[in-house]
């Protein structure tokens, strides 16, 4: 099957793997992992990311309206 793995100590705080392209929400240390989910093909979304821009990141992620980012 082709997808998007990663090694199975990485967690994320919430994700979305089913989308076209997934997406994960990183939260406190799980943030220092962005770069490992990043190469493996994910959308990162860190807390730092929704105090700037609220939601809206997010939810044009999840909508598919962001690609590669």
């Amino acid at each position: 099957e082709e997808g998007y793995h990663l090694a199975d100590d990485l967690f994320a705080e919430l994700a979305w793997p089913d989308l076209a392209q997934p997406v994960a929400v990183l939260v406190g240390d799980q943030a220092a992992f962005a770069s490992q989910w990043q190469a493996g093909g994910w959308l990162v979304v860190t807390l730092d990311d929704l105090q700037a821009t609220g939601v809206t990141l997010l939810v044009e992620m999840i909508s598919g309206r962001v690609v590669g980012v």
